[in-house]
């Protein structure tokens, strides 16, 4: 309250309303991005007249003071904290202001005073009230629905027993057990709405010898909630014959008995609920539980079996692999054959596509590698070869051999011959053609002919 006091708050226009003067803080925060080159000059100005000769002013992260660096200091440029340089007057007067400007700054300055007194008188007031209220009523305190404190109204001292340990908030827990017991039935008679005051007067107690103590409760609903002001008050004697609602411990304690009772057997039927409806939850992910036991020996089953598939298949593609690398040898071993042979071979499918080419094959032909999976009848086999497509399709429609000699533009004399490919069951798949290079045979032929 102290420092709320101190506090005015007002409204100032920087470009319009005379400075205050001799501050020895000035902050100024994100509101030059606002204002034009010439108005941030001139606000800067207003600032040398506003700060005493050591001044600091604190500026936003955006902002500087431009062409202001003769008036003011830097300290930290980081965080734009400058100082006034002692001994720096501004050469324009205190302030420029018109007859009007005058006028109004003079209202706003009533007003902000008006503003300031009627504060302070309000303040003034809250105090007097609560002064007042703490003198006329008796000690009380107000609850919320929890039974936590929420304000102390007057000194109940004479009614606490603040217990070692740990402080609590708990109206009841800081009360005497026997007092506590009657404050207890009070708020609760409130809590079920039976009436909104409630007052009980009550002796005998163990912490309080032959005192009579008068328990007020009213029920206050404020922005929709409950709160709950008990007062505690002792009974002065000619307060006795006012006193109404007498109830005796023993009475109390037995209707309390009863409440808990009720509140006993109600949590019970709850549990009861509670556990029934948990045995049957346990029922259903017991079932649950053995469908899923049931699925996963499934899987296991079928995770064997495809177990057992994967090593088959690893045997049969271990003997695919044995039987591939047999045909690759065996291939090689061909290839080999005909080369040392100095043969020629050409290998046709059953439609008549190239299927394999042998190296004389492509170095005395048309032929090349590109032209394997075309058909035939799509490429020229050889220039001295004309009638070859012919014989092709002879070969194809009999079934027979047939042989060809011809020369080349090399000299060389070649055995060329067509025959059908059969399989072990005697059935045609294809044609082969091989290529014989006869040149030196032949030559030896015609000399011993000769001689």
């Amino acid at each position: 309250d102290c420092i709320r006091n101190n506090i005015v708050f007002a409204v100032h226009n920087l470009l319009s309303d005379p400075v205050f003067s001799n501050l020895d803080l000035l902050l100024c925060r994100n509101l030059f991005i606002y204002l034009k080159a010439n108005l941030q000059k001139k606000v800067l100005e207003s600032f040398c007249q506003a700060l005493n000769g050591k001044g600091y002013l604190f500026m936003g992260s955006s902002e500087s003071i431009g062409e202001m660096t003769e008036a003011f200091e830097t300290i930290d440029s980081k965080w734009k904290i400058y100082r006034m340089r002692n001994g720096f007057h501004v050469s324009v007067p205190l302030w420029n202001f018109g007859v009007n400007d005058i006028s109004a700054s003079k209202n706003r300055f009533t007003d902000n005073q008006s503003f300031s007194v009627n504060y302070n008188r309000k303040i003034r007031m809250d105090h007097l009230v609560e002064k007042a209220v703490s003198e006329l009523l008796p000690p009380a305190v107000l609850l919320d629905a929890g039974d936590n404190i929420i304000q102390v109204i007057s000194n109940i001292n004479h009614f606490l027993d603040l217990k070692p340990g740990k402080f609590t908030n708990q109206f009841l827990a800081i009360l005497p057990n026997d007092l506590s017991l009657f404050v207890n039935g009070v708020l609760r008679r409130l809590k079920r709405k039976e009436k909104d005051i409630v007052k009980e007067t009550i002796t005998g107690l163990k912490n309080f010898p032959g005192e009579e103590i008068t328990i007020t409760g009213k029920r206050v609903v404020y922005n929709r909630s409950e709160y709950y002001l008990v007062s505690l008050q002792t009974v002065t004697a000619g307060m006795k014959e006012n006193a109404i609602d007498f109830m005796d411990s023993e009475s109390l304690a037995g209707q309390r008995i009863e409440e808990l009772e009720r509140e006993l057997q109600a949590s019970k039927e709850s549990l009861h609920a509670t556990v029934e409806e948990l045995e049957t939850s346990n029922e259903e992910l017991q079932s649950t539980n053995e469908e899923l036991i049931a699925s996963n020996e499934e899987l296991q089953s079928t995770n064997e079996e495809l177990q057992s598939v994967n090593e088959e298949l690893h045997t049969v593609n271990a003997e695919y692999r044995m039987k591939l690398d047999e045909l690759t040898g065996m291939t090689e071993d061909m290839d080999n054959l005909l080369v040392s042979a100095e043969i020629g071979a050409l290998y046709l499918d059953q439609k008549l596509c190239i299927r394999k080419i042998t190296p004389i094959v492509k170095a005395m032909t048309n032929l090349v590698e590109n032209d394997i999976g075309r058909s035939i009848f799509h490429v020229t086999f050889m220039e001295e070869y004309p009638q070859f497509h012919e014989d092709l399709r002879y070969v194809v429609e009999s079934n027979q051999k047939i042989y060809r000699y011809l020369n080349d533009s090399r000299g060389k004399r070649w055995l060329i011959r067509i025959q059908p490919s059969r399989t072990e069951q005697n059935m045609v798949n294809g044609i082969i053609l091989t290529m014989v290079d006869t040149t030196i045979a032949d030559k030896k032929f015609i000399d011993r002919k000769e001689v």
